[in-house]
């Protein structure tokens, strides 16, 4: 007798983890969060602001692509080393807008959890420290 249907495990689809995003839209402040590669998967008016990227333009790509300074590659690799284990890090950073500009801004970011409690990605907030640079163009 062949095995009934019922009693085979499903495919089920497996969802993204539910998390939910701190402030999102209403901050002042660019928030950002990517997953555990580093890959964009929030970005809010204020970051499309600060950076110069629209955030149809940046999910799904790599933050140190988008917005880190070249002189800043390495401090960036030790910085995500740290937030992987599950660490905060706060202080200020040199980052690049769209537009090539260079600045400081000053960022704090934190492990982002799921419902479950389990670390599934990094949000980050910042804002400038300096003047931004005048538009190119």
């Amino acid at each position: 007798m062949p095995p009934d249907a019922r009693d085979k495990p499903r495919d089920r689809k497996q969802r993204p983890p539910s998390v939910r995003i701190p402030f999102g839209n209403s901050s002042e402040k660019a928030v950002i969060a990517t997953d555990l590669s580093g890959t964009v998967v929030f970005w809010n008016r204020a970051a499309e602001q600060l950076y110069g990227w629209s955030w149809q333009e940046v999910i799904g790509r790599p933050i140190t692509d988008l917005i880190v300074a070249d002189s800043s590659q390495t401090e960036a690799e030790t910085i995500m080393t740290q937030l992987r284990q599950g660490k905060s890090w706060t202080g200020e950073f040199r980052v690049r807008r769209r537009d090539g500009s260079e600045f400081m801004v000053a960022v704090t970011d934190e492990p982002m959890l799921d419902n479950a409690g389990n670390l599934v990605g990094i949000i980050g907030m910042s804002h400038a420290v300096e003047p931004l640079p005048a538009a190119i163009g």
